[in-house]
């Protein structure tokens, strides 16, 4: 099977490397069938208590980006296809002014990935949930809190049908702080929305290079995922070059083992225009 990479970064973000035709270099070499370009849509619409901005391009930067994905989509499209997209934060307050900055670019856009780094904690503020000082703010507010908020966020995130895929959906186990079985009811209720929505799931592998040392979500959360019949599909959440397509082939024959045994088949995401594509495998 020719895998496609639906999660990568540049250095335009400030806390990765390469220019985006190197990861498309690197895709190239790593025979993938495609590879997404979805570097993060800058963050300065999200409270400034969160303090994220710094983790992402300027809104001045965003049509360069977008006109260097159109460059390299042309110069190697007999080689690889190319998507261009982008990682758009969610959060409630900051929605509406994320929609309307987007709004000129919907048009250039094969996918978009929704993703929750930041959530509002009642008596806390605006967190971002995989910050350096996220573990100390689970031990502050109890780790229960911050999952809840997380699952309640992506639900909003997710309802809102705005986005094409949701990344890293259990993001606050990064520095090893996993959720206790209280949370696998909020988990379920996530999975419903999504089940209801038309987008799909990305495993996404950078989880295997942080301290929690596996795969975001989790196995228990992928297997529902393939018992609900739930799209999926894999991002590197590449940093450098080098990274993209990270385990894929690991992780894609854990899948099959699992749908062997149940004699199921996995369902596997691409897009185009945001209009999804399933493919059963």
């Amino acid at each position: 099977m020719k895998f496609w990479d639906y999660h990568t970064h540049n250095y335009l973000c400030n806390h990765a490397k390469g220019t985006v035709e190197e990861y498309v270099i690197s895709a190239i070499e790593k025979n993938l069938c495609e590879i997404g370009l979805s570097d993060h849509f800058p963050m300065h619409l999200i409270s400034k208590e969160a303090n994220v901005e710094q983790w992402a391009m300027q809104m001045e930067q965003f049509p360069k980006y977008i006109a260097s994905c159109q460059q390299v989509k042309k110069k190697y499209q007999n080689k690889i296809i190319v998507k261009v997209a982008s990682e758009v934060d969610f959060t409630p307050k900051s929605f509406l002014n994320y929609k309307i900055a987007l709004e000129p670019f919907l048009d250039d856009l094969d996918y978009i990935i929704g993703s929750v780094h930041v959530i509002d904690i009642d008596g806390v503020g605006e967190r971002a949930v995989d910050s350096p000082d996220s573990y100390s703010l689970m031990e502050q507010v109890g780790s229960n809190i911050i999952y809840k908020k997380y699952y309640e966020t992506n639900i909003k995130m997710v309802k809102t049908g705005f986005y094409n895929i949701v990344g890293h959906c259990d993001l606050p186990k990064k520095f090893g702080i996993l959720p206790n079985e209280e949370i696998w009811e909020y988990t379920l209720k996530f999975l419903d929305a999504v089940e209801e929505s038309d987008m799909a799931i990305e495993i996404n592998h950078a989880g295997f290079c942080k301290p929690v040392a596996t795969q975001y979500p989790d196995d228990k959360i992928i297997q529902e995922m393939i018992n609900r019949n739930i799209p999926i599909t894999f991002g590197s959440d590449s940093h450098e070059p080098k990274d993209v397509g990270f385990r894929f082939e690991e992780t894609y024959y854990n899948l099959l083992k699992y749908c062997q045994k149940r004699k199921s088949k996995l369902l596997f995401a691409k897009f185009n225009r945001k209009i999804i594509q399933k493919c059963n495998f």
